[in-house]
Order: C-alpha cells, then sequence, then structure tokens
C-alpha cells in the first residue's frame, strides 16, 4: 500500500545479537605454521636438465612467495609448467605433487591449492612447448608468462625459471591488401598434393594405392602427366618411403609404370636421379610420452636428419600409415592423429608436399568413404584421396574385358577448391606391364556404349519392320485405335526382350525420325491405305 511506515525499534537504540560460536571458533583458530620450502627431487627419471631446472625454480617461487601474492604465483607457475608438461618434458603428476608441497610450505590450503594448480596447468597445456636443450647453462632466465592477472593492487614476482614462450604476433592487413598480388596456393601435381600441407590416400588392400602414388611420384620427377590434369609446373625431387616393400619390389613396379608409359631412357634416369626411396626402416617413429603425450622416436630424428642431408623434396610419400605408427600406437585416438600430423607437417616444411597411404575403415571397403582410424586423420589433411571398385551402375557402360580392372580415384575432401568428379584408373594386365595404372576414359567409354546401343536398336528395328506392317503412330503409341495401341505394344515388347531393356514409346519416337532422316527408314502406302513403314535394305 502507499502508507508510510516508522521503526518498532531504532536501529541505533536494538541489542546487537550474540555471534554465532562457529565464528568465535574460528577467531581463535592460530594460522597454520609456515612449512620450511620442500627441497625438489635431486633427480627426475627421463627428464632433461633443463626440465629439472624448470620444475624446481618454479617450485622454489612458489615456496618462496609471500602472503597477498601466494595464489598468483602458484598460478603463473603452474601455467609455466603445464606447457612443458604438455609437450611431453615434464609428468602432469610430478608437477602437482610437487607444486602442491610448495604451496603448503607457503601457507596455503592443499584444496585451494589443488584447485589453482590444476587451472593454471590446464591453460599451460593449451601451448605445447619443448626443452631448449642447445643451451649450455641452465640459468634461470627473466621471464613474465602471466596466464591470469594478479589481483588488482598486488605485483606478482616474476617467473624466473622458464624462459617465456613465444609472443603472439597480431597483425592487420597491410594497406591496399585488396589490390594485392598474392601468390597462389602451391601443388606437387597440377591442383593435387598441395605444398606444406597433409594429404592422404586410403583405399582397401589390393587396390594398388602403392603403385598409384609410385606412378604419381614417377610423373613428379620426370614432370609428365600420369592422370589428367595431375602435371607438375616442373619436375622435382621425391622422396618415398615404404614400410612394407623392399627396394627391389619397388624397382618391379617402378619397370612396370615405365614400359606402361613408354618411358624412354633419359627419362628413366631422370627418375633414378630425383627419386630417393626409404625401404621398411627400422625404430619407432612415434612414442608416447610422459601423461600420454606423442612424441618423436628415434627414427622420426633419422628421417629428419635424411631429410636435411639429401632434400631438398617436393613431395614425400608415407606407405602405409598404420606400419608408421608401428602398432604401439591407438590411430583411433583424434588428438594423435591430429598431433602426428602436426608433427609430419612441421618435419616437411612449407616447399613439400606429403602424403599419407591408409587402408580404409572396414565397413567401407567398397565405397572407400574415409579412412581407418580417428576422424582427425582426414579432418586434419587438406585434402584426402580415395581408391574404390566401380558400382554395378558404374560398369555398365565398361567393356567386359575391362569391368575387373577398373578403379575410381576420388577427391573426398580439398581445401582449396571443389572435390572435383571422379578419375578411372585401368590396371593392366599385358605381360610385363601387368598392375600398372593407366588412366582409363569412362567419357569415351560411355560415348562407345551409347553408340552400339543405339546401332544395336536401329538393327533390331529395322529387322522387325521387314515382317510386320507397322505405322509409325502405332509403334510409339500413339494410334487412335485400341487395336493399334495393343499391336504396337506388341512391337517394343519384342524389341525390348531383343535389347535386354525396357522400350518406351519417346525411345521409339525419337529413334524413328532418326531412322526416317538417315534413310534407313521410309513410309509407305500399304494396305488399307495405311502409312506403313518399310525398312531401306543398304
Amino acid at each position: 500500500d502507499k502508507g508510510a511506515y516508522e521503526w518498532v525499534v531504532h536501529p541505533d537504540l536494538a541489542a546487537l545479537p550474540d555471534l554465532p560460536q562457529w565464528f568465535l571458533d574460528g577467531l581463535k583458530k592460530e594460522p597454520e605454521p609456515r612449512q620450511s620450502a620442500p627441497a625438489p627431487p635431486a633427480t627426475y627419471a627421463g627428464r632433461s636438465p633443463y626440465a629439472a631446472a624448470a620444475l624446481s625454480n618454479e617450485v622454489e617461487a612458489v615456496a618462496g612467495s609471500v602472503e597477498g601474492q601466494r595464489n598468483a604465483q602458484l598460478n603463473r607457475s603452474a601455467c609455466a609448467l603445464g606447457s612443458l608438461v604438455a609437450g611431453g618434458a615434464l609428468d602432469e603428476g610430478e608437477v602437482t605433487g610437487a607444486l602442491v608441497n610448495a604451496a603448503l610450505s607457503a601457507g596455503l590450503g592443499e584444496h585451494e591449492a589443488r584447485a589453482t594448480i590444476a587451472s593454471g596447468l590446464a591453460a599451460g597445456m593449451r601451448t605445447p612447448r619443448t626443452p631448449q636443450e642447445t643451451r649450455t647453462d641452465h640459468r634461470p632466465i627473466e621471464h613474465a608468462p602471466k596466464a591470469l592477472k594478479p589481483p588488482d593492487g598486488q605485483q606478482g614476482p616474476q617467473n624466473d625459471g622458464m624462459p617465456a614462450p613465444p609472443a603472439i604476433e597480431v597483425r592487420s592487413l597491410p594497406h591496399g591488401w585488396q589490390d594485392e598480388v598474392l601468390p597462389a596456393h602451391r601443388f606437387a601435381l597440377g591442383a593435387a598434393f598441395p605444398a606444406g600441407a597433409v594429404s592422404n590416400l586410403h583405399a582397401q588392400g589390393g587396390m594398388g594405392k602403392s603403385t598409384f602414388l609410385l606412378t604419381a611420384m614417377t610423373g613428379y620427377c620426370i614432370g609428365i602427366e600420369t592422370v589428367p590434369g595431375w602435371r607438375p609446373a616442373e619436375p622435382g625431387r621425391a622422396l618415398y618411403l615404404t614400410f612394407e616393400d623392399s627396394v627391389m619390389e619397388v624397382q618391379r613396379r617402378a619397370q612396370r609404370i615405365a614400359r606402361a608409359y613408354g618411358m624412354s631412357s633419359a627419362e628413366c634416369a631422370m627418375l633414378a636421379d630425383r627419386l630417393k626411396i626409404v625401404s621398411q626402416p627400422k625404430g619407432a617413429f612415434f612414442q608416447t610420452g610422459p601423461g600420454g603425450t606423442v612424441i618423436p622416436g628415434e627414427a622420426f630424428r633419422a628421417l629428419e636428419a635424411a631429410l636435411a642431408g639429401h632434400g631438398p623434396f617436393g613431395l614425400v610419400v608415407i606407405d602405409p600409415k598404420a606400419s608408421m605408427l608401428g602398432g604401439g600406437l591407438e590411430e583411433n585416438g583424434n588428438a594423435l592423429g591430429q598431433r602426428v600430423v602436426n608433427l609430419l607437417c612441421e618435419l616437411a616444411g612449407q616447399d613439400t608436399a606429403l602424403v599419407i597411404a591408409d587402408h580404409v575403415a572396414k565397413s567401407e571397403r567398397q565405397t572407400a568413404g574415409s579412412a581407418r582410424g580417428a576422424g582427425s586423420w582426414t579432418d586434419s589433411a587438406r585434402q584426402a584421396w580415395s581408391m574404390r571398385p566401380l558400382t554395378d551402375r558404374e560398369l555398365e557402360p565398361v567393356p567386359k574385358e575391362d569391368r575387373d580392372n577398373l578403379i575410381v580415384l576420388g577427391c573426398l575432401k580439398n581445401n582449396y577448391g571443389p572435390p572435383g568428379g571422379n578419375t578411372y584408373l585401368r590396371r593392366l594386365t599385358r605381360e610385363g606391364e601387368a598392375g600398372a595404372l593407366v588412366h582409363f576414359d569412362m567419357d569415351d567409354a560411355l560415348r562407345r556404349d551409347a553408340e552400339s546401343f543405339q546401332n544395336r536398336l536401329r538393327a533390331n528395328v529395322a529387322r522387325s519392320l521387314e515382317n510386320r506392317d507397322m505405322t509409325m503412330s502405332e509403334i510409339t503409341g500413339h494410334s487412335s485405335s485400341v487395336e493399334g495401341r495393343k499391336t504396337g505394344s506388341l512391337f517394343r515388347d519384342d524389341i525390348a526382350a531383343e535389347m535386354g531393356c525396357k522400350v518406351t514409346t519417346r525411345m521409339m519416337d525419337n529413334l524413328l525420325r532418326g531412322m526416317l532422316l538417315d534413310g534407313l527408314v521410309v513410309e509407305e502406302k500399304g494396305p488399307e491405305g495405311r502409312k506403313v513403314l518399310r525398312a531401306v535394305n543398304p
């Protein structure tokens, strides 16, 4: 309502209530004694001296922080060490335990400390880093990585144990950017296999992906087009990393390819000079580091040295992915797939196209719709290609002698434009070339199949007209009489039986008009004055 209110007892005159007992007990409680700073472990098993020094410095920084700055320092230290955890240099459990002990010694409660450590580690792990082993001393390097700002009015101490993470450069578009002529994307072969990125090719076993990739590398090295549109801008150098085949087996395939494409002696010499082969390499390319992080293995470092010593290469092929992982890593993990692809991209550099051969998922052996393993393998690739057998419908126009030897090459993903249509490959069977893959012109096959069908249909119609008096309207279903339409239907059924397919009235109308224009049939006056069709014998 709108009435006035007044105090029953004025606040200044009212008695204060008693404080609750739990509050009074808290006031009497003595603060927890400050513990002495814990000494970090003398050694860190599997850690580099740099990583061990970083952990030791951060533990000391937290233990020595003063009241009002302890939580902020703990957060900064956890963030700084989290980046090394993500890079595989430190173990997450070891870091957490050391920081908890340091926080307790500084006077923080364990629950509060663990929450701050978890938050700081999570922030730091979003930017993985590896130790800088090139340093000869491990004295602290001044830096100030700040995942979170200290509370207002407080200035956290400098974080002395770690080098600062790389600065993030924030840029704007340059002046006149809209008119600047930018370099085009570079590809190894036409618009296939982009430089500075990973592409993958997957197919079921026995489809010929290794032969196809060797054919593509051959075209790249000697400057020829082995697939329509896949002509390199200029001949280049390629590295073939094959886990399953010996050098002799690669040579056998190369011989068949050379014969199939009619390569000259000069082109064969060029291929020998420009194609380098690493066959059945030993050792682990990748291994699991602390905290489950994927880190480079000995074989990866050996490949890095080989690229530096024998390169540069414009095209590198790894065949297949499963053998590269060596069975020690689970290919179904999305994080693993992304990490491996990132490491390979760093290895190849911006001037090299990297292609990974892969098997298909078991459920898609016929369609080759996706590669085996986690989706990140395809998601992180800039192009995804597949090889698969033809469907029954695709096989219809193909000559019977070729049906068992045709393969569909398709682009399932392309970050640089539309994927494009299918390309068809034919596996040769001639002696000396057996197994080599060459382009099959499906458009020409469709054209020849249509011509063959049309010729057979015309021949069957002409033959049937020799023994029947049929009018154009009867055959095309336009007769005005029931008897005429029935006669025309029987005629079409006979033709359909000969052709082995359905024959429609529209098909017959188009066919007969064409035969009249070509002089293959004529209309004559027949019995009862009807205009009947007569075949013209050549």
